[in-house]
């Protein structure tokens, strides 16, 4: 099992608060939030890839018509918040798509955990899976002159990991080779997110 996967199933395990998915960084969901209501309503509905525990689409759901939350593991979507409008999957992202089509597609944070050659079917799924005119609306922890890789073992978690905060110049030609168009990126966070000096978190948004 890769190093990411095996150390989010470990934590989801173990996990006693939805915040723990944070790995020990601040809480910025409300920030998230309001930012992805900008371009949706209560007549959207939207497949939101990698819920995790639910920190973002807990504090959306009530404000559009549907979410269709896919998390991998039960650990974390057990904190999902339970609703009609709200349909929890349980399913391996790098295989998942719905043969439907929604108007938004969300995935906070979890594209850094895969490797580009992981991550490129993955995003090309969440364009099939988006509507004509719809919004990808990405959270990815990026590089800023050139790809960072963190893959061994971290003395701040404790623990074998792995992640791939790909620059951001090459994120965004990875998106427009998916098919993606009028993509945009935002740095909204403050620093107390961003605490290494080259990478940064950063919010995608693009179109179909």
């Amino acid at each position: 099992m890769p190093k990411s996967e095996l150390y989010w199933k470990n934590l989801s395990a173990k996990i006693t608060d939805p915040t723990q998915t944070k790995n020990k960084r601040p809480d910025t969901s409300d920030l998230e939030r309001d930012f992805i209501l900008e371009y949706f309503n209560q007549e959207d509905d939207i497949v939101d890839i990698g819920s995790g525990s639910g920190l973002i689409i807990n504090k959306l759901y009530d404000k559009v018509s549907s979410i269709v939350a896919i998390e991998k593991f039960e650990g974390f979507s057990k904190y999902i918040v339970e609703s009609p409008n709200v349909l929890v999957i349980n399913a391996d992202l790098k295989d998942f798509r719905i043969r439907r089509q929604y108007d938004g597609v969300l995935c906070t944070g979890v594209s850094q955990c895969f490797s580009l050659e992981e991550m490129t079917p993955i995003y090309a799924n969440m364009f099939a899976m988006l509507k004509q005119g719809g919004y990808f609306i990405m959270r990815m922890h990026c590089g800023l002159k050139e790809d960072v890789i963190v893959d061994g073992y971290s003395d701040e978690l404790n623990t074998n990991y792995f992640a791939s905060y790909r620059k951001l110049d090459s994120e965004i030609q990875t998106l427009k080779d998916t098919g993606f168009k009028d993509i945009q990126t935002f740095d909204i966070f403050p620093d107390t997110l961003n605490v290494w000096e080259n990478t940064r978190h950063f919010m995608f948004v693009a179109k179909k």
